[in-house]
């Protein structure tokens, strides 16, 4: 079977490129199954047992935690991926240790002044309610231990210890977490929104204890003191310029829950963030693919390996694209089905459930795109193709929402994705010189 797949696929099966591929997207994949699987596991026990209005509490106050995640990493994160490969490969270590002592010490100070910051802005305008404070305490104290774990997975990724990278984040998190809602289902009575935060928070504690310890495992010599003074003052340029990428990239993923929340009831908001976390199965392959690829891609380009990268970007991109498929035919026939294990009234996020369907369809064909560009050195370019697409999405989530709900911030956000992509696949072609897509667009300029 497989050597009919290498064979449709045009790959050699003997190739250190395919066994590089197979190796990491193997060990990634499996990571990312069990994240997925026990991340939906937990939404659903938690919609259970707290109801569609609670976890339409726990929608909001998330969609607001995952921006100042943003604002506090100011970067980073993604740029270790790109330049501790490059400082490994020119044997800097220097270097790398003062970019992880640096950043350290960044990461944690704005983390702590974006949750003060934030709590008082949120207050004074009005946005967390009597019923809401004690959950917004929990997340904003969260807050500077889950930015850490995810400034440590982006170092252990860029040392390209892909397994320990994702280990803490996308294993343990989701198993302490599951393990101390259980808890805490059997302690209280009631079962609201602080509650569901309380788990979270202590379960991040766990995560950033763990992510010290895989860095500590496999990269010890990072923790020690630097001997010479070896920072590069444009990291944080560049840095900047991911951190502005992401702060509109999170923006125009939430922007529709934080409309949404003016418009509609928080029960419908439970119902439009199950279909879209539902939605998200499709990408699990192609976030697989990245994982692995990412620091592959920046060694590529860096030596001006163009056509092996577009070798690598290409035959990556058809499986993640095959392999995608019948998960979505799975969601289209079997949809409803799938909805109910949240609760019964949770069917309502159907037709939310299909357009989301398509439009990860067309966001898993256009390929890598955004990831090809940032670690080439494009990010400027990245930024100017999510920020047109945000215009999109603000006026277009502003203009449909108040008449059509749930279903016009679908369309809304759809449009916006699917402009986005192509947006930065014109610019790939652009730049780098390589068709990221799984469609036939060469043709095109």
């Amino acid at each position: 079977m497989f050597n009919q797949l290498y064979k449709i696929l045009g790959l050699n099966k003997e190739s250190s490129l395919v066994q590089y591929l197979v190796k990491g997207s193997s060990a990634g994949f499996i990571i990312l199954v069990y994240n997925v699987g026990l991340t939906f596991l937990n939404s659903i026990v938690v919609a259970n047992l707290a109801g569609d209005t609670v976890y339409g509490r726990y929608t909001y106050i998330m969609a607001w935690l995952n921006i100042f995640c943003v604002l506090s990493l100011f970067g980073f994160h993604t740029l270790a991926v790109r330049e501790i490969p490059k400082l490994k490969t020119s044997n800097n270590l220097e270097g790398i240790k003062h970019y992880w002592q640096h950043t350290l010490w960044w990461v944690l100070l704005s983390s702590l002044l974006v949750a003060i910051l934030g709590w008082l802005g949120l207050s004074i305008t009005g946005k967390i309610g009597a019923h809401n404070q004690l959950a917004f305490k929990f997340a904003l104290v969260a807050l500077p231990f889950w930015t850490l774990s995810l400034l440590l997975s982006g170092i252990l990724r860029g040392a390209k210890h892909i397994v320990d990278s994702q280990l803490p984040l996308k294993v343990l998190l989701p198993t302490f977490y599951i393990a101390l809602i259980g808890v805490f289902a059997v302690c209280f009575d009631s079962f609201n929104v602080g509650i569901i935060l309380a788990a979270l928070l202590i379960a991040l504690i766990l995560v950033f204890i763990s992510s010290l310890f895989f860095l500590r495992k496999d990269e010890a010599w990072i923790l020690k003191k630097p001997t010479q003074i070896n920072y590069n003052n444009t990291w944080t340029k560049v840095a900047f310029l991911f951190f502005f990428q992401g702060i509109i990239a999170s923006l125009n993923s939430r922007f529709d829950i934080l409309v949404l929340e003016n418009y509609c009831s928080e029960a419908e908001l439970a119902y439009y963030d199950i279909a879209i976390k539902i939605s998200s199965l499709m990408g699990i392959i192609l976030l697989t693919v990245n994982l692995v690829i990412a620091p592959e891609i920046a060694r590529l380009y860096a030596n001006k390996q163009i056509k092996k990268l577009e070798m690598l970007v290409q035959r990556s991109i058809k499986i993640a694209f095959l392999a995608t498929l019948p998960i979505a035919l799975f969601l289209i026939i079997l949809g409803p089905i799938v909805l109910k294990l949240y609760g019964k009234s949770f069917e309502a996020g159907y037709p939310v459930l299909i357009i989301f369907t398509f439009v990860q369809i067309v966001n898993v064909g256009a390929g890598s795109v955004g990831n090809i560009l940032n670690m080439t050195g494009y990010e400027k370019e990245v930024i100017y193709g999510i920020l047109v697409s945000l215009v999109f999405n603000i006026g277009l989530n502003l203009s449909l929402v108040p008449y059509f709900g749930m279903i016009g911030a679908a369309v809304a956000s759809g449009i916006s994705i699917v402009i986005c992509n192509v947006i930065l696949w014109v610019i790939v072609k652009q730049k780098v010189g390589i068709n990221a897509s799984v469609f036939n667009l060469s043709k095109m300029r």
